[in-house]
C-alpha cells in the first residue's frame, strides 16, 4: 500500500512539472528588410493582449531576436 501512495505522488509530481514546463515557450523572431536583408539592433516589443505586459528584445547581428519563457496567449507586435 505504502508502494502504491508513493508511487501516486511521484507521478502527480511530473505530471505537475511537465505541466508547468508547457505553459512557457520559446519564440524567436527575424527581422529583414523588403529587399531581405537582416535588421541588427532593432528593437521588438512583444505585448501580451491578456494582461498588456510587455516584453522586448534587441535583433542579435543575424536579425533575430528571442523571447525565453513567453506564456501562451496572443501578442501584439512591434519593431522600431
Amino acid at each position: 500500500m505504502n508502494y502504491i501512495v508513493r508511487l501516486f505522488f511521484l507521478i502527480a509530481f511530473f505530471a505537475i512539472l511537465n505541466s508547468a514546463a508547457a505553459q512557457s515557450r520559446q519564440v524567436k523572431v527575424s527581422v529583414n528588410n523588403t529587399d531581405k536583408t537582416t535588421l541588427p539592433g532593432a528593437t521588438v516589443l512583444l505585448k501580451n493582449k491578456a494582461d498588456g505586459k510587455p516584453v522586448s528584445a534587441t535583433t542579435n547581428a543575424d536579425g533575430d531576436a528571442f523571447f525565453e519563457k513567453l506564456q501562451f496567449g496572443t501578442y501584439s507586435l512591434n519593431i522600431t
